[in-house]
């Protein structure tokens, strides 16, 4: 290693741990990549577990512009824009990943994008999906040229696609690929929520983290099944032939399927924070279990939040919370619902660990417990799924 390659990655390293003082749920999450120097990238770029980096490009950055370059790529990283392109067109997949990204680079102390980068408020708080929809699909324009792309395929780190056109989602391993990678930066997102909890002095999780650990969630349970029970025949999916028309010669289909209307409650107490990645996605396989689900969503410490009326997965909002753990007022405001809908089902995700209500609410409760949890037998009522670790 020369002199100059040992500066660079001493300079890389002096970025990394800016980002800790400063921010410590990104702090681990750039811990948790490799970075290699790569004199063929323009100044870096990332196949989602690897950064590469072009040391004469680096030399030319600021502290704060490589600081704001790290959290750039480690944010692509962990939000697993590599893996989630597919079939998308790679350039202005790679523009609406740059507008999301840097959207929350300058949210972190000490740290600056450099001149020209993408940003656009209009895409705050998006999902890159979105955002790529309602880019242009010309997006020369923009003044985003193919050597900026910073997005490479996971099964070939020199390229966004392969030299034959092949998509990278078509390549031998590439679906392997994308599985190691999204239990990767799973874990790593886990270890984050868990460092900023520990760590009093880091205040409020900076503002888009929500979207990020919503984003990696992966479901447990197999919420189908589960609650199958509590669902309801309704006027929706094609079913039976409507009878009534039958005697006019009219052989139409009625409109019917299954509908279920959840009550889930989510545990956003400080000692659950860690485990909101793991929630939300438990959340998200409710909502995906039949054709039409809504739920009246609630999050809860020692206080409640909510209801907030969800009818998919990109309309939950933000979780609040914090503080200590009751579940009596989730259980006291549902029973006193008397104007709301007519509760189904009763989820609540949590540690387990808080006061419980005295009286057995007259709705089933399912209790999705964490690891660690409380165990089976310390839950006054309900049925309990306890989520194994990972």
């Amino acid at each position: 290693m020369t002199a100059g390659e040992d500066q660079t990655r001493k300079r890389i390293g002096g970025a990394i741990m800016q980002i800790r003082a400063k921010a410590a749920f990104f702090g681990v999450l750039a811990m948790h990549a490799d970075y290699v120097e790569d004199p063929t990238v323009r100044v870096a770029a990332t196949d989602g577990r690897t950064i590469y980096y072009n040391a004469g490009a680096i030399k030319e950055l600021t502290g704060p512009q490589l600081t704001g370059l790290i959290l750039h790529e480690v944010l692509h990283c962990s939000y697993l824009h590599v893996t989630r392109r597919g079939l998308r067109d790679p350039l202005r997949w790679n523009i609406a990943a740059d507008y999301v990204v840097n959207s929350m680079v300058p949210e972190i102390e000490g740290a600056e994008l450099p001149s020209g980068a993408l940003r656009n408020v209009r895409y705050d708080g998006r999902r890159v999906e979105e955002v790529y929809d309602m880019l242009p699909v010309d997006v020369s324009g923009l003044g985003f040229g193919e050597d900026q792309v910073d997005i490479r395929s996971p099964a070939s780190p020199n390229s966004a696609t392969e030299p034959d056109g092949t998509e990278p989602s078509q390549l031998p391993g590439a679906r392997d690929v994308g599985t190691t990678h999204e239990s990767y930066w799973r874990n790593a997102i886990n270890g984050a929520l868990h460092a900023h909890n520990t760590n009093p002095s880091m205040g409020k999780l900076p503002r888009g983290v929500q979207l990020l650990v919503n984003e990696v969630a992966e479901p447990q349970v197999n919420w189908r099944d589960m609650l199958r029970d509590f669902t309801v025949h309704h006027p929706f999916d094609y079913g039976e032939f409507d009878l009534r028309l039958v005697g006019r010669g009219i052989y139409e289909e009625q409109l019917e399927g299954e509908r279920l209307e959840l009550t889930v409650c989510m545990d956003t107490s400080g000692s659950c924070v860690m485990w909101i990645p793991r929630f939300m996605g438990e959340l998200k396989a409710m909502l995906q279990a039949f054709p039409h689900v809504s739920a009246r969503l609630y999050y809860a410490d020692s206080e409640l939040h909510g209801p907030y009326e969800v009818e998919g997965y990109e309309a939950v909002p933000m979780p609040r919370g914090g503080g200590g753990t009751d579940f009596q007022p989730f259980f006291t405001h549902v029973a006193q619902d008397a104007g709301g809908p007519a509760h189904q089902v009763l989820v609540y995700l949590t540690d387990g660990y808080g006061r419980f209500p005295d009286k057995e609410p007259t709705v089933e409760t399912v209790w999705v417990v964490t690891p660690g949890g409380l165990q089976e037998d310390g839950f006054p009522y309900g049925r309990t799924i306890k989520l194994a670790s990972q």
